[in-house]
């Protein structure tokens, strides 16, 4: 490997010093096989060696062999710090210290970026892209101030530089560590990492609650990739263990696909009434679904609806009322779309689904409620010839007809008036629209029959007439 050699004795580089004013930094990494070399740095404290200042001595006077070629052996690492120029050797040394330092900490990001559980992490970065994530790691940081520290004097170089009775210090320290050391402290640097994450997966009892626990430790480790380079889940398939970021999007991934609805067949109702459909959702990794959202949105001729949202309950179910009152005759779409992308925000897709329905003119006349004798088919037969909505209780508009005989009466004949009291009501969605009451008199000597043929004449001029009115009043 070709390492920039510092500053030597000779007069080359004594010129090359006084041109530029400064000294120059050696940064080296000498074992074959490593994953990336330590860079050359200099140190930007201190001062540069000033001009026409000529070398006066070097502690020992004897430079050693591994200021200019680094020294090579495939089981040790080798880091070469170099200072600027200081007015005393102490501040020269900790400087130099300083450059080897912050070159072991680049050693320590390459290795990382070289070996990192997740490629496309570090993939057209630069070990620069790590630096002040490296910075703020304590157990890094530890690392490599065990490597700086444990300096023998021999393993120092001083130069010293006079004008006058000035002098100044260049200092140059070899620093090593075995291979092995430094691979073993990033192991457990990556171990530590992944058991603090690790620690954030836990058993959920809904697939919501699990999607949001996956897309939390995605979340924190994009905020440093230092961590999502190195942090792995040891089920993973490829040596034993995965990149834990990688297995988080994969677990959301799988539970994404894992729901749907239940089939919806297509549906027909009559206009006015309410549509009540259950809509139910399925997975076949986790159930409950929990409390995730589901968009619903209805299209059809030119009027489609608002969207709304619904929550499935412990049954992983909900019921979609559809009220036709205000829409128009013919068919719908009706469109599910689940949102686990609130979950977890990384899903491209959500679970949807769909059915149709179809609004058909009202055809049919019921009567909810009253009496089922004579008189409330009479009443509804009138009230059907006058154009009126009477539907289901599923539907928009009920009518209820209530008869109250009060009768003091012979064997054959009604004695006693007012002998019948008739109510209609009409509602809407349990509203009270129109209420009509009325008191008709039962004839005296007559019959039964006949007392009931002469109450239909009234009631039907009635309902024709002012009930009528009052109901078309309401629009329909």
């Amino acid at each position: 490997m070709a390492v920039p050699r510092g500053i030597g004795h000779s007069v080359f580089c004594l010129l090359l010093c006084v041109l530029a004013g400064s000294v120059y930094t050696l940064v080296s990494c000498a074992s074959a096989g490593s994953p990336a070399p330590a860079r050359q740095e200099a140190v930007p404290a201190g001062r540069p060696v000033p001009p026409r200042r000529a070398l006066a001595r070097t502690e020992p006077a004897e430079k050693p062999g591994w200021v200019d070629a680094v020294p090579k052996n495939a089981d040790e690492l080798y880091f070469i710090g170099v200072s600027n120029a200081f007015s005393s050797a102490a501040e020269a040394r900790n400087a130099a210290r300083e450059n080897a330092f912050n070159q072991v900490l680049k050693y320590y990001g390459e290795y990382i970026q070289a070996s990192s559980v997740e490629k496309r992490t570090t993939a057209g970065s630069t070990a620069d892209t790590l630096d002040s994530y490296l910075e703020k790691e304590e157990d890094i940081t530890r690392f490599a101030q065990a490597v700086v520290s444990q300096v023998g004097a021999d393993r120092y170089y001083t130069e010293i530089y006079t004008s006058g009775t000035t002098e100044e210090y260049v200092v140059y320290v070899l620093c090593q560590i075995p291979r092995a050391k430094a691979e073993a402290d990033m192991q457990n640097f990556a171990r530590n990492v992944s058991e603090r994450y690790g620690s954030l997966l836990s058993s959920q009892r809904t697939l919501g609650a699990t999607l949001k626990m996956y897309a939390g430790v995605i979340e924190t480790l994009a905020q440093n990739p230092l961590h999502r380079a190195v942090a792995y889940y040891p089920d993973g398939q490829a040596g034993g263990r995965a990149g834990l970021y990688e297995y988080c999007r994969l677990q959301i991934d799988n539970l994404a696909h894992s729901v749907s609805f239940a089939p919806l067949p297509s549906k027909t109702v009559e206009k006015g009434e309410t549509l009540n459909t259950r809509i139910s959702v399925v997975s076949n990794i986790i159930s409950p679904i929990g409390n995730i959202p589901c968009r619903v949105m209805i299209a059809g001729r030119n009027n489609p609806a608002p969207t709304v949202f619904y929550t499935a309950g412990e049954d992983n179910s909900f019921i979609l009322p559809i009220h036709t009152g205000s829409l128009e005759e013919g068919r719908y779409l009706v469109q599910l779309e689940l949102m686990l992308s609130e979950a977890a925000p990384g899903i491209t897709r959500n679970p949807s689904a769909g059915f149709s329905f179809e609004v058909k003119p009202l055809n049919t006349v019921r009567i909810i409620g009253g009496e089922d004798g004579p008189l409330a088919g009479k009443v509804a037969d009138i009230m059907q010839r006058a154009g009126l909505m009477v539907v289901s209780e599923n539907g928009a508009y009920l009518a209820r007809i209530s008869i109250d005989m009060r009768e003091n009466k012979t064997p054959n004949y009604y004695t006693v008036e007012p002998a019948l009291t008739i109510t209609v009501e009409l509602e809407r969605d349990g509203t009270p629209l129109v209420t009509y009451t009325k008191e008709y008199p039962l004839f005296r000597h007559v019959t039964r029959d006949e007392a009931y043929n002469r109450a239909y004449r009234n009631i039907e001029q009635d309902l024709s007439g002012n009930f009528t009115d009052r109901i078309r009043s309401l629009g329909r």
